[in-house]
């Protein structure tokens, strides 16, 4: 459903599929712009659209507005928000959360019984990370990460503790 709605990005699904299941129909894009980190914008019937976080917002030159403490809330409850905008007006909000698959637990736990750490290097807010650390008991993790920022934290990393294996959804 990914490419249906302009990217293979795994939100992007998650928003077309809820989109979908509440009827909501696609109109066609232009211009579209996957901007790693931080969203999508593109134009659609001659409005310019923006999807994504805070830090597209802010390049856009939109607030949050009122929307900012709902943003939080949603954070506080787990998920990743993402704003929509309009024209550089914020009109909408979103929020998604990935279920953690029930063998992680066990797996991680597993992982601290054969003596490895295990840290989360993710793209999501800090508040979403270090509640997703929290309930896996994790031994650390690094938020608000583009692709080449784990990868650079993963060398820090292998610097100082040696082995590092690096497990994602992409």
């Amino acid at each position: 459903r990914g490419r249906e709605w302009g990217s293979e990005q795994p939100l992007a699904a998650a928003i077309g599929a809820g989109a979908e299941d509440r009827g909501i129909s696609r109109a066609p894009a232009q211009n579209f712009l996957s901007l790693t980190g931080r969203g999508v914008k593109g134009s659609v019937d001659g409005t310019e659209v923006a999807l994504g976080n805070a830090k597209l917002l802010e390049e856009i030159g939109a607030a949050p507005g009122p929307l900012a403490e709902r943003a939080e809330q949603m954070r506080a409850e787990g998920r990743t928000v993402m704003f929509v905008a309009a024209n550089g007006e914020t009109v909408g909000i979103l929020g998604v959360s990935d279920p953690i698959k029930s063998t992680t637990p066990e797996a991680i736990e597993q992982l601290h019984r054969d003596g490895i750490r295990v840290v989360m290097l993710t793209g999501d807010h800090p508040e979403v990370a270090r509640r997703t650390a929290e309930t896996l008991g994790l031994d650390g993790y690094h938020a608000n990460l583009l692709p080449e920022d784990k990868i650079a934290r993963a060398e820090e990393l292998r610097k100082t503790v040696g082995a590092v294996a690096m497990v994602g959804d992409g």
